[in-house]
């Protein structure tokens, strides 16, 4: 089957990392994160920022635990998972959990 353009375009975004000091995923979206820690220490993850208070920084957040990543860890850049929302996540997780009882 031929991918279509818009799939094309979509796969190349979503492949493309992006600088946290130019530009920012929209809040509550989870991305695949870059982050820094330790001494020269990095690693790959989910997560998703909150909206910082004004002019303050964003808070990010393991999209898995939902908890504030560990002290000094640094988010790098980030690049576009699949388009979920945290709300979006957390609906699909009620509702595998309702299948399951």
């Amino acid at each position: 089957m031929r991918e279509g353009r818009g799939s094309a375009a979509l796969a190349e975004h979503m492949s493309t990392w992006n600088d946290v000091d130019e530009e920012l995923p929209s809040v509550n979206e989870i991305v695949e994160v870059w982050l820094t820690f330790g001494h020269g220490g990095t690693t790959r993850l989910r997560g998703y920022r909150l909206a910082g208070r004004t002019g303050g920084e964003s808070l990010w957040l393991n999209a898995l635990t939902h908890e504030p990543f560990p002290e000094g860890w640094r988010v790098v850049r980030w690049r576009k998972a699949e388009g979920e929302t945290v709300e979006h996540s957390a609906a699909v997780s009620a509702e595998h959990a309702q299948k399951r009882a």
